[in-house]
């Protein structure tokens, strides 16, 4: 067997061999993100996580690895429950799809909950709760 060929083999048994998280996508704030879907994915919770902490995954993922436009709506299709992508994992999951719930929103105020099925935020606007707080203190949008 050629050098390459063993090298080639060799980096297929490393891949093979990582955890499925280690192809996970980190957002800004770390939390991980994992697809479900083409549409659909999961935040993966993290101790002291909040509803924002989950909706600037959710929209940093959107816009960085699903490539959306600024004003495509992110839905919360499931608020936190096991994980389907990671074993024993909290989770939040989010669509670009919207779900039957997501009739009830039709005239909503701005709220951030991860109770509220169907609810949405726009990808750019989700991810600016990536910007402030303790984290990086630039903004999206000046």
């Amino acid at each position: 067997m050629s050098f390459y060929a063993m090298s080639a083999a060799l980096g297929l048994a490393i891949v093979i061999a990582l955890p499925s998280s280690a192809w996970a996508f980190r957002a800004k704030n770390h939390l991980e993100v994992n697809p479900i879907t083409q549409t659909r994915f999961e935040v993966i919770q993290r101790a002291g996580a909040g509803a924002s902490d989950f909706w600037c995954a959710a929209g940093d993922y959107a816009r960085r690895v699903l490539g959306v436009a600024a004003n495509q709506p992110v839905y919360l299709v499931a608020g936190r429950d096991t994980a389907q992508t990671r074993t024993n994992r909290i989770a939040v999951t989010f669509s670009l799809d919207a779900p039957p719930e997501a009739a009830n929103f039709a005239t909503k105020p701005l709220t951030l909950n991860l109770d509220a099925i169907g609810d949405s935020l726009r990808a750019a606007f989700a991810e600016q709760y990536c910007y402030g707080g303790l984290g990086d203190q630039r903004k999206l949008f000046p």
